[in-house]
Parts: C-alpha cells; structure tokens; sequence
C-alpha cells in the first residue's frame, strides 16, 4: 500500500444502530487514515458496538454503509468480505484458538489463499505465518506450538498480525493491548499508527484514556448504551471525556471549544 494521509473520503458510516438493551441509536463515522477512539465506562456499549459492526450479533435496527454501499454484516463472514477485521476484547475465548497452532491462528482469516488441490499447503501457510508474526516481532519457539503457550503480549500480536494479510479497510479493536507488557504495547501502537499511515480506518475501544488520547483522531463517548459526544483531537482533555462518560445525555454532540 502506498502512504496517504487522512482523508474526507467517508469508508464507514453506521446510522440509528440498535441492540436492546446494550446499544441504542448510536451513529458514528470513520473516514480512510483515521482512528476513531470509543471511551465509555464498564456496560457504556462499547463491545458491544464492535460486535453488532462485525455482525458477531445481529443489530435490531439499523444501517451500515462501507466505502458508499449498503453493507449487510449479518455475520462475521460477510463483515470480513465487506474488508472488515475485529480483534475481540477477549483474545482467550473469542480471537484465539489455543490448542491450535501458532501458523494457524495467524492465517485463520486468510486460510484459503494456501489451499490447493491437494488441499492446505502447510509450507506456504508457514511461511505466510512466519511473515506476519515477524511484523508484530511475535515471539515463539515454534510456529507449531499451541498459541496457549505464547504469553499474553505475544497471543495479543498474534491476533493483530493475523488481520495484516487481509488488508482490511476497517480494523475493530477491542482494548489492543490489555495485559500486555510495555514493549508488545509499543508495538502495537507502532503497527496501528503505521496501518493508519497506509489508509486503514481504525476504531479502537480501551479503558485506557491515555491510550485513546494518543492514537486517536476522534474519540466518541458513550454513556449508558448511547453516544453522547465526539471530541476532535486538541478538543479533548481526561477530564472533558470522563465528564462526559458519567453523562447519560439523550442525544449525541460535537464538542468544539
């Protein structure tokens, strides 16, 4: 991909999305090289919302356009074929497979551009594993290993590295870098400034302020369930967005101080 810089050009734009009782009528917008921050409380909607996006839920109401056409994410299957990859919260229980080997949780997404006639190729699997995991410095003993064995940081790259082959227009991501070390925390962020550098579209959930303040453009807060204000970079300070996450407001607004 060549470098672009942030854009207007609109790729993601969900409107009146409802899931009761955990989202109700949030909208929101991402344009190409730009990272959205979801900030919000413990219950706020924030996964949410990331779940109804990848169609991992099903949305009782709603509309979500990707790149000016109507997008039925009705699965995750579609959302990934719509250029749509998520990172769940929950790297154990939703985004790995432990038992399964390291080569095999990074390719998942991609699994069938190493399948022949004679079915997996395992050497081009592997090799396509060992490029990926190099990008995100993933340490192993073995791509063969179970991903359970990794340590947390390097399960936590795993699943981002998994997501680069894709390309995918829209990353979803779901706290990135819970329990991880300060050096897999670097470089995830490093990874995520350079995808945005290259013309992804990145939405980020963390209950980390200080990580949201860092890479985001926007940040969107929601309060019980809604969203109820965006702020634009240097429109922001910790205390203005936890004001505003303790905040139930009926409808959504644009800060600009």
């Amino acid at each position: 991909r060549r470098q672009i810089v942030k854009s207007d050009e609109l790729v993601l734009e969900a409107r009146g999305l409802i899931r009761a009782p955990y989202i109700n009528n949030i909208d929101l917008i991402l344009h190409r090289g730009e990272v959205l921050g979801i900030a919000g409380l413990m219950g706020a909607g924030r996964t949410e919302l990331m779940r109804a996006l990848y169609g991992a839920d099903q949305l009782d109401s709603g509309s979500i356009e990707v790149n000016g056409s109507a997008a039925y994410l009705s699965s995750p299957r579609k959302a990934l074929d719509q250029g749509l990859g998520l990172a769940p919260e929950d790297r154990k229980t939703q985004g790995l497979v432990l038992s399964m080997p390291v080569a095999h949780n990074a390719t998942i997404p991609s699994l069938s551009k190493y399948v022949g006639p004679f079915g997996l190729n395992l050497r081009k699997e592997t090799a396509a594993a060992e490029d990926l995991c190099e990008k995100l410095f993933v340490k192993y003993a073995s791509l063969s290993q179970p991903a359970g064995n990794l340590s947390g940081g390097n399960q936590q790259k795993a699943l981002i590295a998994r997501w680069l082959q894709t390309e995918s227009d829209v990353w979803l991501l779901d706290e990135p870098t819970r329990g991880v070390d300060v050096a897999s925390k670097l470089a995830i962020h490093a990874k995520l400034r350079e995808l945005r550098d290259l013309g992804a579209c990145l939405l980020i959930v963390s209950s980390e302020l200080e990580e949201l303040t860092a890479l985001s453009d926007r940040i969107l807060v929601l309060s019980n369930r809604k969203a109820v204000a965006t702020f634009e970079r240097g429109q922001w300070s910790n205390e203005q967005l936890l004001v505003e996450m303790f905040s139930a407001h009926r409808g959504q607004r644009v800060v600009n101080h």
